[in-house]
């Protein structure tokens, strides 16, 4: 459906069809925007993307809503508050409101354990942002173990099994980006396909994934991003043939 890129400060609300639809504010180099993007394209739920400049947000979106956050959802359909935020809580709600291609498990002992690897990832990622900022990169792979683990102890393609499931998602985007560590950290960089030989196989499943295809964004453009934004003047529009 239709895409409106990186509205900034000062502009209007973009002109999107009034169809009942869902709205994702979104950040295309946002790794938890990206959660949700694969979340919504795997279940093939129909939405707009509303991407903003988070370096100069534009004014109405406090309106929709007051933290300015993204990723944000709003329900047009439903009554209530106008948009849901935090990407797992959105993935979730898409989960149950969406039954058609069910990303959690159905049983609640198994839901509850992947939650728990989901939630637990957050010291990964952690580890990641630091790692791209210079840090050690050990902390990252210890963390990435285990996953590993998880995987082989499984013994499925994906962590949801013959196809991919919430746990895949909610971890991807970070997994994705492991290109972009490599450029960061030049000859530094030290990933141990011995190590990881069933999340290198998974990787290269992942990268077939439809979902993961519709939103794959290649290292070196994120790397510039990221290069533009350390200068002062992050350059939005280097996706414009996502138009």
């Amino acid at each position: 459906l239709s895409n409106h890129l990186f509205v900034a400060a000062g502009s209007p609300m973009p002109n999107v069809p009034e169809d009942g639809i869902l709205r994702l504010y979104s950040m295309r180099f946002c790794p938890f925007a990206q959660r949700v993007h694969l979340v919504l394209d795997a279940k093939q739920i129909p939405y707009h993307s509303i991407y903003i400049n988070l370096t100069e947000k534009p004014e109405w979106l406090f309106e929709k809503n007051p933290q300015g956050k993204v990723p944000a959802l709003e329900l047009v359909r439903e009554p209530g508050p106008p948009v849901l935020t935090e990407s797992l809580l959105i993935c979730e709600y898409l989960d149950e409101q969406y039954p058609l291609r069910p990303l959690y498990p159905r049983d609640p002992l198994k839901k509850v354990q992947e939650k728990l690897l989901i939630e637990h990832f957050g010291a990964v990622l952690g580890a990641f942002f630091k790692a791209s900022d210079g840090g050690e990169l050990e902390p990252f792979w210890t963390g990435l173990d285990i996953y590993e683990r998880e995987l082989s102890w499984r013994n499925t393609d994906f962590f949801g099994g013959e196809q991919t499931g919430i746990l895949d998602y909610m971890i991807w985007p970070w997994c994705e980006r492991l290109e972009l560590l490599k450029l960061q950290r030049g000859e530094d960089y030290n990933f141990d396909e011995t190590r990881f030989p069933q999340l290198l196989l998974w990787l290269e499943r992942m990268k077939r994934d439809v979902a993961v295809m519709a939103f794959y964004m290649e290292a070196e453009v994120q790397a510039e991003f990221l290069r533009t934004r350390s200068a002062g003047k992050p350059n939005y529009n280097l996706l414009v043939k996502d138009a």
